[in-house]
């Protein structure tokens, strides 16, 4: 009996196609999405460092990334011009995190800069800024309302708001936030014209780059929001993900593929459809998509049956150090992710393993 793989992969019609008649090549790569997710990018750790420490780097053409929140931080991380060292501190400051028993939103701000600072020493804002293979792309959300504001007071009636129009509609986000992306400076991204939301638009560069991506991963009642970010409008920014958190977007690739690694095989569109069952990722935009996810049995074969989420910090608190030997393990045993990839890209059979994705229940699309 054939051992269940650690990898599912999963794909648009479009992509599944050009898989099937011609293989998959990182020339065929034009946008890499991630997800907003905080600790659970550890599981794609394997995944990212043979992704874009080896295998994407073999592609002539630029590629453009776009992410939320820690999808954000991770390929900012990946645009250093020294990619195995830029992985290596980024894990090292990730895992340096703690935080007391009674950390405020304060104390959880100066943490995450703290780990953007290491981010960025050296020389890390030109780098990321002139990469030639990586163009950093990220979106942040700019209060509105009782969202413009940082005074818990307003902020949690203005929540509670958001999330019953958000039941009702998708797109009555635009009244709480209004999406910016943040995009290269030089060469404008395929999604650049995306219209299935009202989005500001913001170069990124020398003077607002590291505010943007602390921004992207600013949730709401637990990290200080960002407030008047050169470049873009005033106001408080705060975490891409509460619009964009599984990256559900109009790409605008027609030729080539949309690489998503991501740590579930499900999209959800916004941070607050988690509560929404019904509500799926439109299919049209999922058309050139190829999804690479650790599967259900390598999850449940995983310490506590589970990837690392933001509940680990309160689950360990004041015991680091157990925090830090789960989150190793899995980093370890995410290893078996891109060695199980690579076979099946060298023995031809990568097709025979990708399923085409499952949008047959509704989508709300208002």
């Amino acid at each position: 009996m054939t051992a269940p793989s650690p990898l599912c992969l999963y794909a648009g019609s479009n992509a599944y196609s050009h898989i099937k008649e011609h293989g998959l090549k990182a020339s065929d790569i034009k946008v890499v999405a991630g997800a907003a997710g905080g600790p659970k990018w550890l599981v794609l750790h394997g995944l990212d460092q043979f992704l874009f420490g080896s295998w994407l780097q073999t592609s002539n053409d630029p590629i453009h990334l776009i992410g939320s929140s820690i999808g954000a931080w991770r390929y900012a991380t990946y645009c250093r011009a020294d990619f195995q060292r830029a992985f290596d501190n980024f894990e090292k400051l990730y895992f340096e995190q703690r935080y007391s028993e009674t950390a405020d939103k304060a104390e959880i701000t100066r943490e995450l800069s703290k780990i953007l600072d290491g981010l960025f020493k050296d020389n890390g804002v030109d780098e990321i800024l002139n990469n030639k293979k990586f163009k950093l792309n990220l979106f942040a959300d700019r209060g509105r309302g009782l969202l413009n504001v940082e005074h818990p007071a307003l902020l949690i009636p203005g929540l509670l708001l958001c999330t019953l129009f958000n039941f009702v509609s998708r797109k009555s986000l635009n009244l709480f936030f209004k999406r910016t992306l943040f995009h290269h400076q030089i060469e404008l991204p395929p999604f650049f014209n995306m219209n299935d939301f009202p989005t500001d638009k913001v170069a990124l560069n020398k003077k607002n780059l590291q505010l943007a991506i602390l921004a992207s991963g600013s949730i709401p009642l637990i990290v200080d929001g960002i407030n008047n970010i050169p470049g873009a409008k005033p106001g408080y920014y705060r975490d891409g993900g509460l619009i964009d958190y599984h990256m559900s977007l109009p790409y605008g690739v027609e030729k080539g593929l949309v690489l998503l690694p991501h740590f579930s095989k499900t999209i959800t569109p916004g941070w607050l459809d988690k509560y929404i069952g019904w509500r799926k990722p439109d299919g049209k935009y999922l058309e050139n998509v190829l999804l690479l996810a650790p599967s259900e049995s390598f999850i449940n074969s995983l310490p506590l049956s589970k990837i690392p989420d933001r509940s680990d910090f309160k689950r360990f608190v004041g015991n680091d150090e157990t925090r830090l030997e789960y989150w190793k393990e899995v980093t370890k045993r995410s290893a078996e992710l891109p060695e199980v990839l690579q076979s099946w890209m060298k023995d031809g059979s990568l097709i025979d393993h990708i399923k085409l994705f499952n949008l047959e229940s509704s989508v709300d699309r208002l």
